[in-house]
């Protein structure tokens, strides 16, 4: 009897994995690790969802997913890897497209095999494409910068290889680089060795409702806050950090940074601490205070909302 034929598909594969995972799992200790990699996996699979990608296969830190438009895919990626970064993590991806073969209830086949060995030639923040993306997304507003052809381990001949420079006019960012990295592992660090904390104006009074282990943040002197100078012993406390559990202050901020005098000048979006200043608008890292970017705001702004 003749031997059924596989059934094939067409589609496009993102593959991506975490540079230096060994090494950071190492620095950062077990337990830091594993939520470390539980929020980077809750990014990934948000941002595949987001693009209508369906993940095929996920081993240690390394995911393996498929889409229906090789657009999609390139999308995908460029998120992940901005999104990441926040985390002090770089990913590097590889996509291509060409036919799959169902495998069980998945796919697989050569064109999985090129896709993983595209993202092996990938460096830190990278995303590279083989030239059937390349083609295939002409005029979907991505740009790349081409790259030597280069051999592709255990494929067959020459591949011309692209690196995506920006999506919709918004560029890759940079690798993170051996500073940035390590002070972000570092607040990693120190987040694993201290108890979670509550960061909170200075600038408030802070009432504790014990019934309701709640904060409730109450303005004071507001007229102050817009354009205080700084002392003359440097800069004035702008941010307490408050154990939970005790209600203790464990840390205190100096900066420049004064909050607006009106309620609510702080919000707390997808992990990241967000500050409204007259002026500003602040990022900071949610466990130490520690401003991490500053985005000024037009004139007379009057409200920032978050969705």
């Amino acid at each position: 009897m003749a031997g059924r034929r596989p059934e094939r598909r067409l589609a496009t594969v993102l593959f991506l994995d975490i540079v230096d995972s060994t090494r950071i799992a190492s620095e950062v200790g077990d337990r830091r690790w594993r939520d470390l990699l539980g929020e980077f996996r809750r990014i990934v699979r948000r941002d595949v969802r987001a693009q209508h990608g369906h993940e095929q296969d996920t081993a240690g830190d390394g995911f393996f997913v498929t889409f229906a438009r090789p657009a999609n895919a390139v999308h995908a990626a460029a998120r992940i890897v901005r999104d990441v970064q926040p985390l002090g993590l770089d990913v590097r991806c590889g996509v291509h497209a060409g036919e799959l073969e169902r495998i069980g209830r998945g796919l697989g086949g050569i064109g999985a095999h090129i896709g993983a060995r595209v993202m092996a030639q990938a460096g830190p923040a990278e995303v590279l494409v083989t030239g059937t993306v390349h083609d295939l997304v002409v005029g979907s507003g991505i740009s790349f910068a081409p790259m030597a052809d280069t051999e592709l381990k255990g494929v067959p001949g020459r591949w011309t290889l692209y690196r995506v420079a920006d999506v919709d006019g918004v560029a890759l960012p940079r690798p993170l680089g051996p500073r940035a990295l390590n002070a972000r592992l570092g607040d990693q660090r120190r987040e694993a060795a201290v108890p979670p904390l509550a960061v909170a104006l200075a600038a408030v009074t802070v009432i504790i409702a014990a019934a309701m282990g709640a904060y409730a943040l109450v303005p004071r002197a507001p007229a102050s806050l817009g354009s205080a100078p700084s002392p003359s012993g440097g800069y004035p406390i702008t941010m307490l950090g408050i154990d939970p559990e005790t209600n203790e202050i464990v840390d205190r901020v100096r900066d420049s940074h004064l909050s607006i005098g009106r309620p609510s000048p702080v919000f707390v979006v997808d992990g990241t601490l967000w500050q409204e200043t007259p002026v500003a608008l602040v990022r900071r890292n949610l466990n130490t205070g520690v401003v991490e970017e500053t985005m000024k705001l037009p004139e007379n702004t009057w409200a920032v909302f978050f969705a």
